[in-house]
């Protein structure tokens, strides 16, 4: 029998007495829980359930006060053991901190509520749950004595404080898609990676890797130097930087037009904005965007002060990107033919085109990976085909924009008419993208269009495309092409990929060196076999999520989601938390 319809994925009735009882494994009974949370008559031994005022650390937190009881003793540790029972099918996940004291506290994450619940994003109760150990005394206790394996140990190369540990939790009970427990998603196993990755991150450091003007100074120096040689094979070098070539060809250094301005700017601006970038990000391989979007505002002043200039380069692009190429009268008086625009219509189709078909493909494939979770009610189903043919017809003059609810004053553009053309010639497919487009806007499914990724990702490559082509051989046609396809927006945002790009690797270079000639900054880890070695963060970030990544296949051969949509999650979720974080255990610069 087909279980999950569309996305392929079969269920034999012997499996799925296996998913059944995966899932009753993962939950804890409301019996069970109140036992585990009675197991010490030891009001400092006593389990607690980490439920945290809205403020950190405020005097009437139940959290907090746990906290202030063990200042009798140490609060201070350097090593965690990550451990896993060996009772399945669920093998829950805990950490064991080992106080520098000989003490220790247990921290793990436990699901309570129904089946249906655990197993939907609408999730069930969350226990976040903590317990203090006098010394030699976990080893007696009837916790520690079920089957259960050391999965590996952490020793991080300075000390940190229950607090952080507790700083952790809060943030992941104030981020609402993991306040929750989910079987799929924010388990047990979530809960451990969490804080482990956390701490690591903070083991680095890196946004004070760049801490002064002087070092800021020769990345600045380094950025230019990249940008002013680079071949511009990267289709946003090419319209953010190698416009300049074009637009000026007897300029003895054109780019200097924009990269004079962008050199003052990074100056002045850039350390400051780079430490904030970096600060807020958990993940090395989230550099490149998140540093992209916080030098936005960079690439914006970069491009006005350019093109406040008097020289020949500012004056001609001025030109280029204030023209209006749906003005027949405009084309005309520049020599801009009607030939010379179908021809550039004829270029351009096969890369919108493909976008298109890139964005329905990533549409359908994302409605099938969340049917596995969620079907929407046939009301709905019907509702949303009964709004097809209308909106069809929208796209079909304005393209897929048509559902992003912006006005088309002046009639639709080139690239309107493109993806309208598209329409017309596959409507078998353009009726199932109207279908899920429509299904995205009523947030019942989303449906992984982003109108705008689409649209950036193809009007770079479209032109770089269009100036290689026989359309673009001569300078005129160059000029002319930019003058139908360039747009402020678009030259904006290449230059704000150029900056993100560049500053991403010289921080890459410069955490690489470190990491490379101070072994203290290193992370010593111990296998359950007892193998220790040493690991960079990057090294065991990437087994993290290698953990996150076997987890999400682990729940996908149970039939309960898509492995690839409960990494993505788990990923966002980690980097929401980082961000969450109070003031002073990461996520967030400290000014001096």
């Amino acid at each position: 029998m087909q279980l999950f319809g569309s996305h392929g994925v079969l269920i034999h009735p012997r499996r799925a007495v296996e998913r059944e009882s995966f899932i009753s494994n993962s939950l804890t009974s409301p019996a069970d829980l109140n036992k585990r949370l009675s197991s010490s008559n030891d009001d400092r031994s006593r389990p607690l359930v980490m439920k945290f005022h809205k403020y950190w650390r405020h005097p009437d937190c139940s959290v907090n006060q746990w906290y202030d009881a063990q200042s009798q003793s140490s609060t201070k540790f350097n090593s965690i053991q990550h451990w896993r029972n060996t009772q399945g099918p669920f093998f829950r996940e805990y950490l064991l901190i080992l106080l520098d004291d000989g003490a220790i506290c247990r921290v793990e994450r436990i699901g309570e509520g129904s089946h249906k619940a655990a197993t939907t994003r609408t999730g069930c109760t969350a226990h976040d749950i903590i317990q203090w150990f006098g010394p030699s005394k976990y080893e007696l206790d009837p916790l520690s004595q079920g089957p259960a394996e050391m999965i590996g140990q952490v020793e991080f190369p300075h000390t940190f404080d229950l607090l952080d540990v507790l700083a952790i939790c809060w943030s992941i009970q104030q981020t609402p898609r993991c306040s929750i427990y989910t079987l799929q998603r924010y388990n047990c196993y979530f809960l451990c990676l969490t804080i482990l990755a956390v701490l690591a991150r903070r083991v680095d450091e890196w946004e004070g890797i760049i801490d002064n003007e002087a070092i800021w100074s020769g990345v600045v120096n380094d950025i230019i130097e990249d940008l002013q040689r680079t071949p511009c094979e990267d289709a946003d070098e090419y319209v953010g930087i190698g416009v300049c070539d074009i637009v000026d060809p007897n300029h003895p250094n054109p780019r200097a037009f924009v990269l004079d301005p962008l050199r003052t700017d990074l100056t002045a601006n850039g350390l400051m904005d780079w430490k904030t970038c970096v600060s807020g990000t958990l993940w090395m391989k989230d550099f490149e965007a998140e540093i992209k979007k916080g030098f936005a505002s960079c690439a914006k002043d970069v491009a006005d002060t350019a093109l406040g200039g008097s020289d020949t380069t500012a004056t001609e692009l001025k030109k280029i990107l204030e023209f209006n190429p749906e003005d027949e009268d405009s084309c005309r008086a520049h020599g801009i033919s009607d030939e010379f625009r179908e021809a550039v219509l004829h270029e351009v189709s096969p890369v919108v085109v493909q976008g298109i078909s890139e964005m329905v493909a990533s549409a359908e494939r994302t409605q099938q990976m969340r049917e596995l979770e969620y079907q929407p009610s046939l009301s709905r189903r019907m509702e949303l085909w009964a709004l097809v043919p209308f909106w069809y017809a929208c796209a079909v003059i304005q393209g897929p924009k048509a559902f992003a609810g912006e006005s088309q004053m002046g009639g639709p553009t080139l690239h309107h008419r493109v993806e309208g053309q598209w329409f017309r010639r596959n409507p078998v497919d353009a009726l199932s993208l109207t279908k899920l487009l429509l299904s995205a806007q009523g947030e019942d499914l989303p449906a992984g269009c982003d109108f705008d990724s689409v649209a950036n990702k193809t009007s770079s490559v479209t032109l770089r495309r269009l100036l290689e082509s026989p359309v673009s051989a001569t300078q005129t046609g160059k000029l002319h092409t930019l003058m139908l396809r360039l747009t402020r927006d678009d030259w904006v945002r290449s230059i704000q990929a150029c900056v993100g790009k560049a500053i991403s690797n010289a921080a890459k270079a410069h955490i690489a060196d470190l990491e490379s000639f101070s072994k203290p900054r290193n992370l010593r880890t111990i296998d359950s076999f007892g193998q220790a070695r040493e690991l960079t963060v990057q090294e065991l970030h990437d087994y993290i999520i290698d953990r996150i990544r076997t987890h999400g296949k682990t729940v996908e051969s149970k039939g309960l989601a898509a492995a690839e949509l409960v990494e993505l999650d788990l990923d966002i979720a980690m980097a929401e938390v980082w961000k969450g974080l109070p003031r002073g255990y990461g996520g967030t610069v400290l000014l001096s």
